[in-house]
């Protein structure tokens, strides 16, 4: 299989729990691509008042929250290098999460950015959503998810939904990087709406990949789900079914208002998802 390794791998945290078990998942990923890792906090900015006394003394807060994010960035990333011979340096900034984690990436040239997730529920998944979904919409590149309860650091075994949306085998150039360096099995699983033709579509879409697998030497499996249940409990039940411990979602995001409303297809893996979620735009 001729693909390149992955160079610069971007790890947001904010030194909880969960982002911590997202650094530990992406050591072992950049150990395994011998990656640069980037540790990134972002501390969310204060808003301006207009008064200057008021102004000067949120300036302050600023400038001892950055100070102490360099502290321990600077620690956590000199124990990576140490302990587990990975080349790791940090950025601290201020601002908004999600804007300052995607210029960062674009800025250090990333080829994937790393982050955990609490998940979330009711209506806070659909109105509010989390920093997770809204890096996953602003982002350039392939964003990876950990939750916060799992600890799989080698995909062995990666769900591939695949609908009828265009470009489909360019999302698969990037997933063939992580099959390489984990030799994983792709279990490639077409879904659709139940509609007219809605099987030959799929069979169509899904012959894309079948050449280029084959000369990857991958191993793999195809399973079809035609039907009016929601696509995103169908991929996660069957991502549990067959033991898989990474889904790649490659799906278009919000398309209108009714999506927007009961949570959109890549939302709802996101959020709720158990296991890593890996997005390709």
């Amino acid at each position: 299989m001729n693909t390149n390794k992955l160079q610069n791998i971007l790890v947001a945290t904010d030194f909880s729990d969960c982002a911590f078990n997202a650094i530990n998942t992406a050591i072992v990923i950049a150990a395994r691509h011998q990656a640069n890792l980037i540790l990134l906090e972002v501390t969310t900015a204060l808003p301006a008042s207009n008064k200057l006394s008021i102004d000067s003394i949120i300036s302050e807060q600023h400038e001892a929250a950055l100070s102490k994010s360099v502290l321990r960035l600077t620690k956590t990333a000199k124990e990576i290098n140490d302990q587990h011979l990975v080349t790791t340096s940090s950025i601290s900034k201020v601002g908004l999460i999600a804007e300052q984690i995607c210029e960062t990436a674009k800025e250090i040239n990333a080829d994937m950015i790393v982050m955990g997730t609490h998940g979330a529920s009711s209506l806070k998944e659909f109105f509010i959503g989390s920093n997770s979904f809204a890096v996953i919409e602003k982002a350039e590149h392939p964003v990876l998810i950990i939750p916060q309860a799992t600890t799989i650091v080698n995909f062995k075994r990666i769900m591939f939904p695949v609908r009828n949306i265009p470009n489909a085998l360019e999302k698969y150039n990037f997933l063939r990087t992580i099959i390489k360096h984990n030799n994983s099995e792709l279990i490639v699983f077409g879904v659709e709406k139940k509609v007219d033709n809605a099987i030959n579509n799929l069979t169509d879409s899904i012959n894309y990949f079948n050449n280029q697998m084959k000369d990857d030497s991958v191993i793999n499996s195809t399973f079809f789900k035609v039907g009016d249940k929601n696509l995103a409990d169908e991929v996660m039940q069957k991502a549990k079914e067959m033991g898989c411990d990474l889904i790649v979602i490659t799906s278009k995001l919000d398309t209108n208002f009714k999506e927007y409303f009961i949570g959109t297809f890549s939302q709802q893996i996101v959020n709720r998802s158990q296991i890593p979620v890996l997005h390709i735009k």
